[in-house]
């Protein structure tokens, strides 16, 4: 078994901050919002945390007499942030936004941890990562997970390219073909490059191609 180590997990969250945005800001609370890059339905709060959401036909979360008769609905029940019962549709503040990214974090671990047995300090960073956002990529039927566990770095890094697109219709994200640059440099060598503009994005990708990983998109990032 993997042995996690703090490093790996501050390393992880490095990069997954460098790439889910901070939506919902109204005043100096946040509220759940829907991403424009996100399907229909999808309700997120804080650092890209997915809200469970009934899709009952007509219910209503955003009025204060929510009819939702599904007692999983996060909307209409509230979540457990830090030890405390908290209704999202509220609002919640800076620090229960920090407090439920690693709350949200910490599961994954273990069951990433379950899934790469081995992996290096910057292989795992990387993997938590991309896992934070497509847990299956990592699974038994996932292409990166797959070349991982055989021991075929470059080509488990190169694979991550092939989950760039996201939302409904399901298109290529310029912000996810930059987010798995980051992971599959990082999973090779432990270097951070995070790629917000043009120039970072060059400079991440010549440094993939220096190391023999130069994804083939149909037409730039996509």
């Amino acid at each position: 078994m993997t042995q996690i180590s703090e490093a790996s997990i501050r390393d992880a969250l490095k990069i997954i901050e460098g790439y889910e945005g901070l939506g919902g800001q109204k005043g100096n609370l946040f509220y759940p919002y829907h991403g424009g890059a996100d399907p229909a339905g999808v309700i997120t709060l804080g650092k890209g945390r997915v809200i469970a959401v009934c899709e009952k036909a007509g219910c209503n979360h955003d009025a204060e007499n929510v009819k939702c008769d599904w007692n999983k609905c996060e909307l209409k029940n509230g979540i457990i942030i830090g030890g405390v019962h908290v209704y999202v549709r509220k609002g919640i503040t800076i620090q229960q936004v920090e407090q439920l990214f690693v709350q949200t974090v910490e599961p994954r671990v273990k069951r990433l941890a379950s899934l790469i047995p081995k992996a290096t300090d910057n292989e795992f960073a990387a993997a938590l990562s991309f896992f934070y956002n497509n847990e299956a990529a990592w699974g038994p039927k996932g292409s990166p997970g797959n070349f991982h566990r055989a021991g075929m770095k470059k080509e488990a890094a190169l694979s991550f390219f092939l989950y760039r697109k996201s939302g409904a219709p399901l298109l290529p994200r310029l912000g996810l073909w930059r987010r798995r640059g980051t992971e599959a440099l990082y999973y090779l060598t432990g270097e951070l490059i995070i790629a917000k503009d043009s120039a970072k994005e060059k400079q991440l990708f010549d440094r993939l191609t220096q190391l023999g990983v130069k994804p083939t998109p149909s037409a730039k990032w996509y």
